[in-house]
């Protein structure tokens, strides 16, 4: 075959695959734009809408702080979603409904603002809303998020509000008399620790060149209070540990135990953390993080 040829077959291929995407586009929005007027009619009357086919519904309202692009928020999340087949979702089959995700989450609002984060935007402290947000948002897998928010409390400056709930777990809730501060850099930032040697060890000073074996269980904590603390590793002993721990280490001797608490960049840094078998356990950005540990 000639290159003339090989060049026709080129453009049709781009042709087809160009309309194809178009076709596609087409189909989403038609799909969506069907779906966001009968969620507008069923679901979601009186709602707001702030953007393409975004709806919210604010059923409580507020004098409280409204979040700004960029701050953090702590939200108490509940998600549905419509499986594949949206459009022949109705009140009569419910299997169509499913929750994926349900509880107290820190998040960082986008800047600017966009999809779910502009929708939280139009929210204030202490309000709770339902929002609605087309597949348009996710994937082209034809699933839609049904989303019921309270926002708990809106975080401007998350490095105070995190020093705050370190010292807050450390001198109010475990009452350590002796609590140090250590400073610990991840992505080019500092960032304080705070933690509280137990048991400084009888055993072999700890060097920066020990190999060591630790035994530790961690916790995550989003707001003040007992009930917020939750623990996401049973203790286990690891040669692997996060890089915010050698500087308190070498202040110990094996057999020594320290609890260590640090913001979460330090701990597990930007994404979420799972296990060893990829179950989500921690959300991302959960504040801060706290460590118990013993040096075998």
């Amino acid at each position: 075959m000639n290159r003339s040829w090989w060049g026709v077959l080129t453009l049709l291929f781009i042709v087809f695959t160009s309309c194809n995407k178009d076709n596609l586009e087409e189909e989403l929005a038609a799909e969506n734009q069907k779906l966001a007027a009968y969620m507008q009619e069923i679901e979601f009357p009186g709602a707001d809408t702030i953007s393409d086919h975004i709806y919210v519904r604010i059923n409580s309202h507020t004098e409280g702080m409204r979040p700004k692009a960029g701050e953090f928020v702590l939200i108490n999340l509940r998600i549905q979603q419509l499986y594949d087949n949206i459009l022949e979702y109705d009140n009569k089959n419910p299997d169509y409904r499913g929750n994926i995700q349900d509880g107290p989450e820190m998040w960082q609002l986008s800047a600017p603002l966009l999809g779910l984060s502009k929708a939280i935007g139009q929210m204030r402290e202490g309000e709770n809303a339902d929002i609605y947000l087309p597949s348009y948002y996710y994937n082209r897998d034809r699933i839609t998020r049904l989303i019921q928010i309270e926002l708990l409390k809106v975080v401007p400056d998350i490095a105070s509000y995190q020093e705050s709930l370190m010292k807050w777990y450390m001198k109010d809730y475990k009452k350590f008399g002796e609590i140090d501060t250590i400073e610990s850099t991840a992505e080019s930032k500092k960032y304080k620790l705070l933690y509280s040697i137990i048991d400084e060890g009888d055993g072999q000073k700890i060097e920066s060149t020990s190999s060591l074996k630790l035994s530790w269980s961690a916790s995550y904590i989003l707001q003040e209070g007992e009930s917020n603390i939750k623990l996401y590793q049973e203790t286990k002993e690891s040669s692997s540990f996060p890089a915010a721990f050698e500087k308190v280490l070498l202040k110990m001797n094996t057999g020594g135990k320290v609890f260590i608490t640090m913001p979460y960049i330090l701990a597990y840094g930007t994404v979420k953390y799972a296990n060893d078998i990829g179950q989500y356990i921690i959300p991302p950005e959960s504040p801060i993080v706290v460590f118990e540990v013993t040096v075998k």
